[in-house]
């Protein structure tokens, strides 16, 4: 358990990076702390078990980009395909529920409770609302770094903490609306970077649903 939960932990972080705004500081931690050493392909495989070809295809050509664009070639893509106001492809939750200005803020003050609660603020510098797709993938890795230390500890009390949280936040957040973005991200991406990396993404989501839904 506490390796899988180590790789899923990898991974959130993994397309936390991917679907933030480009920078070359990402660029950066992309390439040495994901790519290096063949990791990303080797954990997706070790984790997902998915007989689909076209998956672990996906891992090779998004590292072979990753390796070879420049930080400049990446915000291009990155643009085109979200652009720079919401489009088609939305990077927030509220956008997949159109509810009226109270029901958004509530979504959004829930959001904050579960950041609140683990001492996690939102730095300004990222200049993103609470509910960016990866505000709260950067949360489900937090969450389980939080228990895998926990368990190190023998904090039995503090791993069923982090567990809880991290099953209340997937069910009641990220996993309402993650997939609808990967649906949307298929359909409307017309470049293949982001086109594999929805695969991969839906993959990975697959298989978070499969653990919280147990």
């Amino acid at each position: 358990m506490k390796e899988v939960n180590n790789l899923r932990s990898f991974l959130y972080k993994f397309f936390a990076l991917m679907f933030m705004y480009p920078s070359k500081r990402n660029l950066e931690i992309l390439k040495n702390e994901f790519l290096s050493d063949n990791k990303l392909k080797e954990n997706f495989k070790y984790l997902i078990n998915s007989d689909s070809s076209h998956v672990f295809s996906g891992v090779d050509f998004i590292t072979s980009t990753l390796t070879s664009i420049t930080e400049e070639e990446w915000e291009k893509v990155y643009v085109a395909t979200f652009g720079h106001t919401v489009g088609d492809i939305p990077l927030y939750e509220t956008k997949y529920f159109p509810e009226n200005v109270f029901a958004e803020s509530q979504r959004l003050a829930d959001i904050n409770a579960f950041y609140t609660a683990f001492g996690v603020k939102v730095s300004e510098q990222t200049k993103e609302k609470l509910d960016h797709i990866s505000i709260e993938l950067e949360f489900m890795s937090y969450i389980l770094e939080k228990e895998l230390y926990a368990i190190k500890e023998n904090n039995e009390e503090y791993v069923s903490v982090c567990r809880d949280a991290a099953k209340k936040f997937f069910n009641e957040h990220l996993g309402q609306w993650a997939l609808k973005f990967c649906n949307r991200l298929l359909q409307f991406s017309k470049n293949e970077f982001y086109k594999k990396s929805g695969v991969l993404f839906q993959a990975f989501l697959n298989h978070e649903h499969s653990i919280f839904e147990s």
